[in-house]
């Protein structure tokens, strides 16, 4: 009867020992994070457009803050000297052309007296070597007149792309030597977000289950172009281009790229040391069971497989140990 007792005593205190805790289904509790990291919109062409030949600047045609179309007029340059240039230039084409047709005119007079013995064949040979010195004369006066030409379209300075001006970077009246700056230009149709991510958020990125740039509160969703297979030696970080998918921000805005993580992610706040570990208490049999969360940093939700209707512990989880007999309640 007394060995009766005390089991009986035994009983009742495993019983007491039971922790209580609260648990939740693992598929009602775990989430699927948002993350960011700062980025800027990029033009892919900023560039400074600068004189191909040496004029004076006689007007500039924008302001800042304009918007020019492909093939506006932005700067005229002093032309004259090179038209004046061009014009001697087509003279002396001209010149050379009317030399040939009366070389041919001999040649073909030679060949005709040759056929009848009034002519040598010495002097047709050196009738067709003048008009063949000719047409060689004409074939590098025509590239001087293409050349005279090419200089005279330079005298008007126009936007290769569609653009805003951001910036007049010469005066008019001020003489402008080969290469000289005369005005800036961003391209406004050709835009991408880039940003500097570690190895390990690239990876997040790259398998995101949404993935927007925020600017002033609103979304814009972009896309991975590319990612550089190179780090940063400073930061450690690699960069990466985005395109966006729709109606882009502004050139040089600056926002944040923000991706939601497509795995499921155990809160930040349920996450527990154990030794040198990170995780979660799952209730199994009437027990806890300390279940490693691999990857976890303390303070961040942490990816996750765990099966939807585990019970995961939500209350009393800084009381139990692996294998600690626990209550659960909801």
């Amino acid at each position: 009867m007394r060995a009766l007792f005390v089991l009986g005593l035994l009983a009742t205190s495993v019983v007491l020992a039971a922790t209580p805790v609260t648990t939740r289904r693992a598929g009602d509790l775990q989430i699927h994070p948002e993350r960011s990291a700062p980025a800027t919109v990029e033009s892919l062409n900023d560039v400074e457009l600068g004189a191909e030949i040496a004029a004076r600047v006689d007007a500039i045609r924008v302001r800042v803050g304009d918007v020019v179309a492909k093939g506006d007029l932005l700067v005229d340059l002093d032309c004259r000297d090179y038209r004046s240039r061009l014009a001697a230039q087509q003279a002396t084409l001209a010149q050379l052309d009317a030399q040939r047709r009366l070389a041919a005119s001999q040649v073909q007079r030679a060949e005709t007296l040759r056929g009848s013995r009034s002519a040598s064949q010495e002097e047709l040979d050196r009738r067709q070597a003048e008009l063949d010195a000719l047409v060689a004369q004409i074939g590098g006066q025509r590239e001087a007149v293409t050349q005279a030409e090419l200089n005279v379209s330079r005298c008007a300075v126009r936007a290769p792309f569609a653009a805003v001006v951001v910036a007049r970077l010469a005066d008019e009246g001020a003489l402008a030597g080969v290469g000289a700056p005369l005005v800036r230009i961003v391209e406004t149709d050709a835009l991408e977000l880039g940003a500097h991510l570690r190895p390990e958020e690239v990876a997040e990125v790259r398998s995101a289950a949404a993935l927007w740039f925020d600017h002033l509160g609103e979304r814009y969703p972009v896309a991975v172009r590319r990612v550089l297979p190179v780090l940063d030696p400073v930061t450690r970080t690699a960069q990466l281009r985005l395109t966006f998918e729709a109606r882009p921000p502004p050139a040089g805005a600056a926002g944040r790229l923000v991706w939601r993580a497509s795995a499921p992610h155990v809160p930040a706040d349920l996450l527990v040391r154990r030794g040198d570990q990170l995780g979660v208490f799952l209730v199994s049999d009437g027990a806890a069971r300390f279940h490693p969360v691999e990857r976890a940093r303390e303070g961040q939700p942490a990816p996750a497989a765990l099966p939807p209707d585990a019970r995961v512990v939500i209350q009393g989880r800084e009381r139990v140990q692996d294998g600690d007999p626990v209550t659960a309640g909801e």
